[in-house]
């Protein structure tokens, strides 16, 4: 008998009256509930977000070629057909200018979280930076950033990658970063 007593003592829970007890055990059956449904709603959203990031992956393309400059001659073209005015960019003797030089650097630049990390040093280097692309984890649990560089003085590497675990990413207004695990980077002799 002493034994059944030392079980009951590790048991966490008071001992309610039977009434009680029932509502408690109702409540605790609802949790279970919500539990499932919230892991359905989990799996259903991380769904439809793949589902828009599909969708929004030619229009990043797109974003890429105007920013590289690949679509400097349809937007000129576009703009020339609207009546504006497309000529006289620089000096004669300049090389014309291609694309948006420096765009991940100065969009990266006004976005405070990221500014205030961003360091002299850095910028020589951000100033190689071609593209971003962001893919989230099917479980919605974290997502991965790939940096894309052209060649440059400061490391072999043409894609950088930085992995983000977030558990709460889509159940929180304000998630909690687990764990940020980056590539290793092979940088250039004297870098």
């Amino acid at each position: 008998d002493d034994d059944d007593d030392d079980d009951d003592d590790d048991d966490d829970e008071p001992e309610l009256p039977p009434v009680i007890q029932r509502r408690v055990n109702r409540l605790k059956e609802l949790n279970e509930d919500r539990e499932l449904l919230m892991e359905k709603y989990l799996k259903e959203r991380a769904e439809l977000e793949k589902k828009y990031g599909d969708q929004f992956a030619p229009l990043y393309e797109d974003r890429l070629d105007v920013i590289n400059g690949k679509r400097d001659k349809e937007i000129d073209a576009a703009a020339k057909e609207n009546g504006e005015d497309v000529g006289g960019e620089g000096e004669q003797d300049e090389e014309p200018v291609k694309g948006i030089p420096q765009f991940w650097m100065v969009a990266m630049s006004n976005l405070d979280t990221i500014a205030e990390t961003i360091t002299e040093a850095d910028v020589d280097c951000l100033e190689h930076l071609e593209n971003i692309t962001c893919t989230d984890d099917e479980d919605g649990k974290g997502f991965t950033l790939r940096f894309f560089f052209s060649a440059n003085d400061y490391f072999h590497d043409t894609v950088l990658v930085k992995r983000y675990e977030v558990p709460n990413l889509l159940l929180s207004d304000e998630p909690i970063l687990k764990k940020v695990t980056g590539c290793e980077i092979q940088w250039k002799r004297g870098r």
